[in-house]
């Protein structure tokens, strides 16, 4: 029997591909729409014009069929943990990632899940964010990380695959980093809970590990910064 992940994962699938045909055909239109247009008729006379424009068709449709997939990704993490949280996906509060902002991603997607029911000890409820940033080549993503890594969270600095800290952090961390986007999922320290963060982010890897990602996890408790599956 299938599992809710499976089926969510499946049916994320299916909408991936009708959406990347739907995009397609529309960038098609739009294509044939500039093409017979009188002002730019006459341009698309010239060949190295006409590639261009097709090119930069390519590069749109390309990120925009990235991204949708990203969405429905991060709904499939959301549905294997709906039955505890609550999901919310605009007007969210700013968090402290440091200068990623900075590198110039090409899309980004905000998500936050609020638990439904608060922990019986603290009265509060834990919230979990994720963020992913998306870059236009494996190339740039892995350019924007390092560049971050210089200007990390809190106003540290890391190096790849080895032991740091980072000073007084105000939440629990796990980044990933797969091959066109940089995925960070936080939970606030005053609501962390060890085993609850733990499912979550079995959940997490579950729909989001590729077979070359890495990832690093910073402790809330001490800053230390772990990494973790692949070298960086």
């Amino acid at each position: 029997m299938k599992t809710l992940l499976q089926v969510s994962l499946a049916n994320h699938h299916a909408k991936a591909n009708f959406q990347k045909k739907n995009i397609e055909y529309q960038y098609f239109m739009l294509y044939k729409l500039v093409k017979n247009s009188s002002i730019f008729g006459k341009i698309f006379q010239n060949l190295e014009a006409k590639w261009i424009v097709l090119f930069l068709l390519a590069i749109g449709l390309k990120a925009h069929a990235q991204m949708e997939e990203l969405k429905q990704l991060a709904n499939a993490f959301y549905q294997a943990n709906a039955d505890k949280y609550d999901r919310k996906l605009y007007n969210l509060a700013s968090r402290d990632h440091g200068k990623i902002r900075e590198t110039a991603p090409v899309s980004t997607f905000e998500m936050l899940l609020t638990r439904k029911d608060k922990n019986p000890e603290t009265g509060k409820r834990c919230r979990i964010y994720l963020t992913i940033y998306y870059y236009s080549d494996p190339d740039e993503c892995r350019s924007a990380a390092e560049v971050w890594f210089k200007k990390f969270i809190r106003n540290s600095s890391i190096k790849p695959n080895r032991k740091s800290k980072i000073t007084d952090p105000e939440a629990q961390y796990y980044i990933l980093f797969n091959r066109e986007y940089i995925l960070i999922m936080d939970m606030p320290c005053y609501e962390w809970e060890k085993e609850e963060w733990n499912t979550v982010k079995k959940s997490l890897l579950k729909v989001f590990e590729e077979s070359q990602s890495k990832a690093l996890e910073i402790d809330c408790g001490t800053g230390t910064v772990i990494w973790s599956l692949n070298s960086f």
